[in-house]
């Protein structure tokens, strides 16, 4: 599945990739090898469309593996059955629709007109049509009139599961295939190794050097959580359960992969600038003027360009809503020819590139520090991550429990090329973004309906005032 992400860094790739063959195909006109200065052109494009390729495979087999993981957790195995003599039944939970839809009209099945049916009239197709229904729901035996039979729950699909944060610094960074947590070694270069001079004279020797390299160690962490749940839950209900429930632990295993991305980029040192805002000398009107300082301190002493902003939704929100003299956004949401605006953005957007600010694109992350931006050159920066894998123990703790969980290893690399990053330090400049509303409060909101919705069914709940009761069913 495409993203901006991938579509921008596409753009640069066929940009870079176009610039390339220009070049050859004038030397192929003109029936000569290149120049030297075309040499060192095409080699600066070899040096820069590399990497970029490398990154565009890495986020294409990215989007494959999730889209698999999705089929995985959604499709089930092929179930047959026999019954009444009608022979194999087969369904394939996941790749074939539903039996009974909440939309049917006119003359499409309806469940309740099938049961009616199968029972009085024994209707050889209305018993087909609930068989299917009851193996497509791997449904047990909770109805007076239709024993094995469950009526179809059309809401299911709308579960509201705890919202998870994305992970769009951990995303931008370059990706690595590790499939343990022993450390991983990388050499990095301390000195230019031939220390090239000018020379003094004609036969003079040449200025000594040495190659000297330091060894940079990361140390993968292992992300793992479980989730124990009863046997009835898993056997007894709508086959997405184990999918609800592996899609929470890979939320929040991607939650715990964003943060160590963040806190990696925070605790770096060595900076190419360290810029404060608004600052002494000079003295910023606005974030975008620090961003251009900050990408010539990346230029100068990285040799090369940055890509990204790396910020906090409420710093994007902030640089969003910066007005230049005349009180016109800087940076506008929309495509209608804008005049005076340092840049395009994406009101809406969440999880991805928020928009783009003097040619750098915005990576908004929810677990940023909202007064410490960076502008970064984003594929020097590595994030060493296995194949994570979600995993199913059966008799654990007993026939009773089911553990289910997710398993992975990832390290953030920031220091192989610390001039990779600028830091823009705001202090307390940007103001935090306003809170909805505190859990507790929440879940007191969460209380107070459950006691209405028990008072509403003729129930007792818990809490001051009531008697023993019946308690709540709580998760």
């Amino acid at each position: 599945m495409a993203n901006r992400l991938l579509d921008s860094l596409a753009e640069d790739y066929r940009t870079l990739s176009g610039q390339y063959d220009e070049i050859l195909n004038r030397c192929d006109t003109e029936g000569r090898d290149p120049t030297d200065d075309e040499t060192g052109l095409l080699e600066g494009l070899r040096s820069q469309m590399t990497p970029l390729g490398d990154r565009l495979v890495e986020l294409r087999e990215t989007d494959d593996r999730r889209l698999a993981a999705l089929r995985a957790m959604t499709d089930a195995p092929d179930v047959e059955t026999r019954g009444n003599g009608s022979g194999p039944l087969h369904v394939r939970v996941g790749a074939e629709p539903e039996i009974y839809r909440r939309d049917a009209g006119g003359d499409e099945p309806r469940f309740f007109r099938d049961l009616l049916h199968a029972q009085m009239d024994h209707d050889p197709d209305a018993n087909e049509r609930l068989r299917r229904h009851q193996i497509f729901n791997r449904a047990a035996g909770t109805t007076t009139t239709g024993t094995g039979v469950i009526p179809p729950t059309w809401l299911f699909e709308e579960f509201a599961i705890i919202a998870h944060g994305a992970r769009p610094w951990a995303d931008t960074l370059r990706r690595v295939g590790i499939t343990d947590a022993n450390p991983v070694r990388i050499g990095v270069q301390v000195a230019p190794g031939a220390a090239v001079t000018a020379q003094s004279a004609e036969n003079a020797v040449p200025n000594d050097g040495s190659f000297n390299v330091n060894m940079l160690t990361a140390n993968p962490a292992t992300y793992t959580g479980k989730v124990d749940v009863s046997r009835q839950l898993v056997d007894g209900s709508n086959p997405a359960v184990d999918g609800i429930v592996y899609a929470d632990c890979m939320g929040s295993y991607n939650e715990q992969i964003e943060t160590a991305v963040v806190n990696a980029i925070n605790g770096a040192t060595g900076f190419a600038a360290v810029i404060t805002y608004p600052g002494t000398a000079p003295v910023y009107a606005n974030l975008p003027d620090a961003f251009i300082d900050a990408s010539a301190s990346i230029r100068k002493h990285r040799k090369a360009a940055p890509k990204v902003v790396f910020c906090s939704e409420g710093a994007w929100a902030y640089i969003a809503k910066e007005k230049d003299s005349q009180g016109r956004p800087l940076i506008t949401t929309g495509y209608h020819g804008p005049v005076n605006a340092y840049g395009l953005g994406e009101a809406v957007t969440y999880g991805q590139i928020a928009g783009e600010v003097v040619g750098l694109s915005v990576v908004a992350s929810w677990a940023a520090t909202d007064n410490l931006l960076y502008v970064a050159k984003a594929d020097d920066l590595l994030l060493l991550e296995s194949s994570t894998f979600n995993f199913r123990y059966e008799e654990v703790l007993g026939p009773e429990s089911i553990r289910l969980g997710v398993w992975g290893y990832a390290a953030p690399v920031v220091a192989r090329y610390p001039a990779a990053l600028a830091q823009i330090n705001a202090g307390t400049t940007i103001p935090a973004p306003q809170a909805e509303r505190e859990l507790a409060d929440i879940e007191k909101l969460s209380e107070a309906g459950e006691e209405a919705e028990a008072a509403a069914n003729g129930e007792e709940g818990e809490g001051t005032g009531g008697g023993p009761g019946t308690p709540r069913r709580r998760r």
